[in-house]
């Protein structure tokens, strides 16, 4: 029932054809995936009228007007439909087999004075589906067994992050418009439309644990304000310019653009020319969730140095030459991942 389209293509989106010129560095031509953003108002298939997009490019933050088809527009609605209660601030901490079923034991969301010394409250069931995701699920089933829930060694291991990558092309030769605007939308500047519009797919070349899809994104308006001295930061220290020589007339440009960033905001210069890429691959599934004194632990050795990430970074690197930028993969990469969630 989520009913996914593509972007229909009007108006034409400045990200969209900077993204076509990059597609020429691998000699590929951008796709347009489905997305579950709604373009045209109407009731979607659990009957709530969604607005249509209004093209603001906050997708990642939220959406402003109720065009995307989240949850909340979709299968919440659709399960009250068809008699379905829906309670929220709670936190479920475990499932236990119960004689009728299963009880499911469960807290206020832990917040403030109330979460110290709160007892848990079960409610019963005859049916039990968690869908917490990846690490909320994870982390019931591993405290369920350790209140004695007999569920398989397995769980925890095998977690993969997709092998997802966030990196930047900063500071490109012309206009991306990859900045959200709000909504309403900050005056004189051009929405940038729904974040992943468009796709190079190189998920058919050779094997398929090699496959790797890299989408357009864009920035929530509300990190506007942040994005001058962050990107241009970044690019100082771990930046790759994809323009070689000194001096030229290109690191003339470069420096005037960054100017009008830091002295005009985001929406201008530098930032203005920014494409943000997303990258969905395989990697090798080595992480590993724990609970640590409660907590949900995620340990991962040597995540980032796997061979995957580097052919990434070959591409993008190649990706942001074609559009004369500087390459910043994301700061926040590193070499092993461990902490808690």
């Amino acid at each position: 029932g989520l009913r996914p389209r593509p972007y229909p293509g009007k108006p034409a989106l400045e990200k969209l054809a900077r993204l076509a010129e990059s597609a020429k560095a691998p000699d590929e031509r951008v796709s347009s995936p489905p997305i579950n953003v709604v373009f045209e108002k109407g009731p979607n298939a659990a009957n709530v009228v969604q607005p249509a997009c209004t093209l603001c490019g906050d997708c990642c933050s939220g959406c402003n007007v109720g065009a995307k088809t989240t949850v909340a527009m979709s299968y919440l609605p659709d399960a009250v439909n068809h008699g379905a209660h829906v309670f929220t601030e709670l936190d479920v901490d475990h499932v236990r087999k119960d004689a009728g079923g299963w009880k499911v034991m469960f807290a206020p969301t832990r917040t403030g004075p109330q979460a110290f010394g709160e007892t848990l409250r079960a409610v019963s069931a005859g049916i039990v589906v968690l869908a917490g995701g990846s690490l909320g699920s994870t982390e019931i089933l591993l405290r369920s067994r350790a209140n004695g829930l007999a569920v398989s060694d397995r769980i925890g291991t095998c977690f993969t992050g997709n092998g997802d990558v966030l990196a930047f092309a900063y500071n490109n030769d012309r206009a991306v418009g990859g900045i959200g605007v709000g909504h309403p939308a900050k005056r004189g500047v051009t929405p940038p439309g729904p974040c992943i519009a468009g796709a190079i797919d190189l998920r058919h070349r050779g094997r398929l644990e090699d496959g790797i899809i890299i989408e357009e994104g864009v920035i929530p308006s509300g990190l506007a304000p942040n994005l001058p001295p962050l990107l241009s930061t970044g690019a100082s220290l771990i930046g790759t310019d994809t323009v070689r020589g000194i001096a030229s007339a290109d690191t003339l440009r470069e420096g005037e653009r960054r100017s009008r960033s830091w002295a005009l905001g985001a929406y201008f210069g530098a930032v203005h020319n920014t494409q943000t890429y997303l990258v969905m691959a395989h990697d090798d599934a080595g992480g590993r969730l724990a609970l640590d004194d409660g907590a949900l632990r995620l340990d991962w050795q040597g995540v980032a140095g796997q061979d995957v990430y580097k052919r990434i970074e070959r591409t993008l690197i190649a990706a942001t030459a074609a559009t004369g930028g500087t390459y910043i993969r994301n700061p926040l990469q590193s070499t092993a991942i461990i902490g808690k969630t």
